[in-house]
């Protein structure tokens, strides 16, 4: 069978999108607007490199290294087409990954959460490409999960009363959206409680696209600072998060939320679980019926508002020489 490998450009755009969901599009449908902002992302550099048969598209993969942190890799995905799998296809793409990513300096490479990621890790029921990472190398570490919940069903004032929980009411917090004016104390709070990925995602959606209305803070007003912050999304969003990558399988009024989180000093006064009731609330208001918080271990926390468990991924990495 005679191969052709060779890097994928923009052009060839509906080729990945065609090879993607013939394969997996079922359980992770994928589309134009989403693909371009992930792998075709002006902010961090993706490698799209594929093979072809008779100049059709039949096998992919996606990575990328960190801007920063030059040690550190990703598989973003892997995909070959199931008329050809068992022909080596899947471990060429993977060796031309990982070669190219060691002579950038990687020295560990994760499948998936990568920045713009498709994928935390791989998805649990993808037992054959489980097995097929664990044949080259590929450590299973931790889980994660994407949670579910239809807020068109979720009567938020009635959990609180029969589950007892406590919601803080005291005038020195406030909810608002973010401003402008908010992005200095908003640095401030990332730098000191969410140094990563969060304060560098954040701060790029603010400063490179403006697009910051789906953004809610939590303040301290005695202090005038912040010390919380979540984001949410639906269909009107600019921004497709995390959370709604998988939007046509929650139907037309979908909605996301995360990442979400308190500052230390102020945790352990049910201020989080204050502030995700508020957060739904406001989902709840822009009409949202089905919700995905994703990539997330905090089952029992979100579950207190009938998050249940959606997708879950496998975390997994290899450290190379």
């Amino acid at each position: 069978m005679d191969i052709v490998y060779k890097t994928i450009g923009k052009e060839e755009m509906e080729n990945v999108l065609t090879l993607w969901n013939e394969n997996i599009g079922v359980m992770f449908p994928l589309d134009k607007r989403l693909l371009k902002q992930n792998a075709f992302n002006k902010y961090y550099k993706n490698v799209l490199y594929g093979a072809y048969f008779l100049n059709k598209l039949i096998g992919m993969i996606c990575y990328k290294k960190t801007k920063d942190r030059l040690s550190i890799g990703y598989i973003s995905f892997l995909i070959v087409d199931v008329a050809f799998q068992r022909n080596g296809i899947g471990s060429k793409l993977v060796a031309k990954a990982e070669e190219s990513l060691q002579e950038n300096r990687v020295r560990l490479i994760h499948l998936g959460s990568d920045p713009y990621h498709f994928f935390p890790g791989i998805p649990l029921n993808f037992k054959s490409a489980r097995t097929f990472f664990q044949r080259h190398g590929y450590i299973e570490e931790t889980q994660s999960f994407d949670l579910k919940c239809d807020l068109s069903k979720l009567n938020l004032q009635r959990m609180i009363t029969v589950k007892s929980l406590e919601i803080v009411q005291e005038d020195r917090y406030s909810i608002e959206f973010f401003q402008k004016e908010d992005f200095i104390s908003l640095k401030r709070f990332f730098e000191k409680n969410f140094p990563g990925r969060w304060y560098e995602e954040t701060v790029e959606l603010i400063e490179q696209t403006g697009q910051y209305k789906d953004l809610i803070i939590l303040k301290d007003k005695e202090l005038k600072t912040i010390i919380g912050f979540c984001r949410i999304y639906t269909k009107k969003s600019g921004i497709i998060g995390p959370s709604v990558y998988w939007r046509k399988l929650l139907g037309d009024s979908y909605g996301g939320l995360g990442p979400i989180g308190i500052d230390a000093d102020y945790r352990k006064k049910g201020l989080g679980l204050t502030f995700l009731y508020h957060s739904l609330e406001i989902l709840q208001k822009r009409n949202v019926k089905n919700t995905c918080i994703d990539w997330t271990v905090l089952i029992d926390f979100y579950g207190t508002f009938n998050f249940l468990p959606w997708m879950t991924y496998i975390h997994t990495n290899k450290k190379i020489n």
